[in-house]
């Protein structure tokens, strides 16, 4: 039986529905918007948002922001709208369609958050729809990099998540661009587990060394760990928790 999205996704304080998106509500999306962090925002955007999830968690932990979340497809922005329309932040969220590329912003950020799109191997799906949302061809990190230094506030922050093999060209890709590493935390499902994904910060701050961590998703007996479970109190209802 072909599985449905037609259930919304629940959380302490909001809930979303995910069923038009071709990329939908996962760990990554969950765990960057937990992990994201700046001095009190006032503006924040979103990047390729799709359903709005790390919007509104954004918008859940700070208060006095207002956040914007950008996408590229259409569909994704039904679901964002409906999500911000039903939440209690639809004062202070909007999405709107856009290439963030191109887009031409009339203010800057104080944090930039991307799950981004990072799938440059294989084979491409039947979906072209879900190949923009998976592919780096959709955007270049050199190009995105550049973007983020020409929006982003003089202290502001940006925060994304991308596959550890991938930290390398990153790095560098906003170091040309003028941002520097402050912040990154490896990703596993385990202590036993190879390293999945990399959490990164970066801000106009040229730090010497990066405050460096590692977070393991589950224990050895397959419950969530302490630091996991800390970084999602405020998001997932108590009973995901145990």
């Amino acid at each position: 039986m072909a599985k449905t999205f037609d259930k919304p996704f629940v959380f302490k304080r909001f809930s979303l529905t995910h069923r038009r998106c071709a990329m939908k509500i996962g760990t990554d999306g969950v765990l960057l918007g937990s992990w994201s962090w700046t001095a009190e925002p006032k503006n924040v955007l979103d990047v390729g948002c799709g359903s709005a999830l790390i919007s509104l968690m954004l918008a859940q932990r700070y208060s006095q922001a207002m956040v914007d979340g950008i996408d590229i497809d259409a569909p994704a922005l039904e679901d964002a709208c409906e999500n911000i329309t039903n939440s209690p932040w639809k004062d202070r969220v909007r999405a709107f369609r856009g290439n963030v590329l191109t887009y031409s912003f009339e203010k800057k950020y104080d944090l930039i958050v991307c799950s981004p799109p990072f799938y440059v191997e294989g084979t491409h799906s039947p979906s072209g729809q879900r190949d923009a949302a998976r592919h780096a061809n959709s955007m270049p990190m050199d190009f995105f990099a550049h973007k983020c230094s020409q929006i982003l506030s003089e202290k502001g922050h940006v925060c994304i998540i991308y596959p550890t093999v991938s930290k390398e060209e990153v790095v560098f890709c906003f170091y040309q661009s003028g941002l520097y590493l402050c912040d990154i935390t490896y990703v596993k499902d385990n202590e036993n587990a190879s390293l999945k994904r990399v959490m990164m910060r970066f801000s106009r701050e040229n730090i010497i060394k990066p405050n460096e961590n590692t977070l393991c998703i589950r224990e050895k007996d397959g419950h969530w760990s302490e630091r996991y479970t800390s970084m999602m109190q405020d998001f997932h209802p108590d009973e995901k928790l145990k």
